[in-house]
């Protein structure tokens, strides 16, 4: 009978024990290899699945792609909203308090 994929998490708890191991270092080295090469493979196998989670959330989100992961992107939000500084009655805040009791 095959067996079950590990999910994300038993494969992160799986890491959490390696690390436990490898930090005691009190096993021999074929061992310490052994699990060191199980630890990379989980490790590997993980970041395959969130790649794979975060193309299936990019292709789920609107207008998402390379335009609107980029710097760019972000860059242009942020200068969308560069009037943060006024209030609706287009006055400057006053963020320093300190200048009105002198």
């Amino acid at each position: 009978m095959a067996r079950k994929a590990k999910s994300l998490e038993e494969k992160l708890e799986r890491l959490e024990q390696i690390q436990t191991i490898l930090d005691r270092g009190s096993v021999p080295i074929d061992e310490l290899l052994k699990l060191y090469e199980e630890g990379m493979s989980l490790v590997k196998s993980a970041h395959e699945y969130l790649q794979q989670a975060e193309q299936r959330i990019e292709s789920i989100q609107p207008g998402s792609g390379p335009a609107t992961n980029d710097k760019e992107g972000l860059n242009a939000a942020i200068a969308d909203d560069s009037d943060d500084d006024f209030n609706d009655d287009d006055e400057a805040v006053d963020d320093d308090d300190d200048e009105e009791d002198e």
